[in-house]
């Protein structure tokens, strides 16, 4: 097999794409929906609020701890 040429930006490039598809080497890609974004980026952000609450309770423990306050359990609802 032929070794690959490392990737260049020159005019070359149209002729180097069209041997790798040739060749089957070249497979499409998905590419997601802006409405699939949206979501993701809502689903992470609200990952990220979670973990900042939760980092924010337990440091309001720990320094409750320190001085001999002791705080009950933390319902969910």
């Amino acid at each position: 097999m032929k070794a690959m040429k490392a990737n260049k930006t020159d005019p070359h490039d149209a002729a180097g794409l069209t041997q790798l598809a040739r060749n089957r080497l070249y497979k499409d890609a998905h590419v997601k929906s802006p409405a699939a974004h949206g979501v993701r980026s809502v689903i992470t952000a609200r990952g990220h609020l979670v973990e900042a609450s939760v980092r924010f309770d337990n440091t309001i423990r720990g320094l409750c701890a320190t001085f001999g306050i002791r705080l009950g359990a933390v319902s969910t609802s």
